[in-house]
């Protein structure tokens, strides 16, 4: 019997004694497709009706309708991982843009509260009737009034906190509670704007973060599917 001359290509015939099929890749592990969205950093977790509670809910609004978006395309195992990357990071940026402008917007609100409470509670004093007033309470001593004096009258609150604490008989422990005092009777409103900012701003800036760590590894891994095709192409040249 006569011997068949193989005529292939060695390429060819290198194929061609490999297994028919699509190239193994490592599989995409079903945990980074299967997401769980923060339940304390929905929309409804921000109180307060003020406008940075409204940036606030703004922002989150965003970030979560990125969790959901991204959630429900990962779970479609149709969806190839790269695209899903692709797709995910552009929802991220669309979401950590608006957290940022939110953010932006609140830190400038709540600068503007801290002004106005200094305005409200360190109100200009003829500076004569100021010092009278210091040396008044250092002579009789802060916890003989000083306290409720301050709620009275606001020329006294602006008195002893724009000038240093010794002059008024006080170290810094009572000047905080004389300052608090101060506040809460005349700039009581400005103070909540505050409060509402600070909690504002923290729930958006967390809100961005957890999105970040959460879904930034998650995308690295759905990107290296896309070069798995390739890689193995490459090695497989180099093997001579």
């Amino acid at each position: 019997m006569s011997k068949v001359t193989d005529i292939r290509a060695p390429v060819d015939r290198d194929l061609g004694d490999r297994p028919r099929g699509s190239p193994s890749r490592p599989p995409i592990q079903s945990d980074t497709r299967t997401i769980e969205i923060p339940i304390d950093h929905h929309p409804d977790a921000v109180r307060g009706d003020g406008p940075a509670a409204r940036a606030a809910r703004g922002a989150l609004t965003e970030i979560h309708g990125a969790w959901t978006r991204i959630r429900d395309a990962a779970a479609d195992p149709a969806v190839p991982a790269p695209r899903l990357a692709a797709a995910a990071q552009a929802a991220m940026e669309r979401a950590l843009t608006a957290a940022d402008r939110a953010a932006a917007a609140i830190e400038s609100q709540a600068d503007e509260a801290r002004r106005r409470i200094v305005e409200a509670t360190r109100p200009r004093v003829e500076s004569t009737l100021a010092a009278d007033i210091r040396a008044f309470w250092r002579e009789k001593g802060w916890d003989k009034g000083l306290v409720a004096a301050v709620q009275r009258d606001v020329r006294a609150a602006s008195a002893v906190l724009t000038a240093p604490p010794y002059l008024s008989g006080l170290d810094d422990g009572m000047l905080e509670v004389v300052q608090k005092a101060a506040v809460s009777a005349h700039a009581a409103g400005h103070q909540a704007d505050l409060q509402e900012a600070t909690a504002a701003l923290g729930k958006t800036r967390a809100a961005a973060e957890r999105l970040t760590q959460t879904l930034a590894p998650r995308l690295a891994v759905w990107r290296g599917a896309e070069n798995q095709d390739v890689k193995a192409l490459e090695e497989y040249g180099r093997a001579r």
